[in-house]
């Protein structure tokens, strides 16, 4: 079991034993006041456990995947008809926040296997960047919003619905061109 720091011990005898006031401990040992008043009160509510060390780290983390879309992630890759899905070993849990590459057996290095987040934005695309260049991506303002996984290998992306597992796009990326319309014709559907 750790032992309680000396400081701490120091600062709740300074207050309790000796009657002094917060704000002359905090100048003493040289701490922040508002420390000085968290301690205390953890003192008062546990007694010798609160000088224990405490860990610094957070109860939560807001930005981690929930474990549920990890798995879905995992599924999709074994389940979609390619190589390159199925043969790469399936990245740590950390690496799904980001737009890293995910490794893979990939013999040309500009060759590019990656798993990325995004939402669907007003305009009804995902933005991708390839070598360099942004390219917007249609997939339908039907679907502004909406939580998509994308799936690419170099040139072949497939966008799927984070929640649902749906394959909502899967395209060739043209280089060449900014925005990769989704091929559906313009305007309101005609009866």
């Amino acid at each position: 079991m750790p032992q309680p720091t000396s400081k701490a011990r120091l600062v709740i005898t300074a207050l309790v034993v000796d009657h002094q006031s917060r704000a002359e401990v905090a100048a003493r040992y040289g701490l922040h006041r508002a420390w000085v008043y968290k301690l205390k009160a953890r003192y008062e509510a546990e007694g010798d456990a609160a000088l224990e060390p405490r860990s610094r780290r957070p109860e939560t983390s807001p930005t981690a995947l929930d474990p549920a879309l990890i798995d879905l992630i995992v599924r999709l890759r074994k389940c979609l008809p390619s190589p390159a899905w199925t043969t790469a070993p399936t990245p740590s849990p950390g690496t799904w926040t980001t737009t890293k590459d995910v490794p893979g057996e990939v013999t040309d290095p500009r060759t590019h296997d990656r798993v990325r987040h995004d939402r669907v934005d007003k305009a009804g695309s995902v933005t991708l960047r390839h070598n360099g260049r942004l390219h917007h991506i249609g997939i339908g303002r039907t679907y502004e919003g909406t939580c998509v996984i994308l799936l690419v290998q170099d040139l072949q992306i497939r966008v799927v619905n984070a929640i649902t597992g749906e394959l909502l796009r899967e395209l060739l990326l043209n280089p060449h061109t900014d925005y990769q319309p989704t091929g559906a014709p313009k305007g309101p559907t005609r009866k």
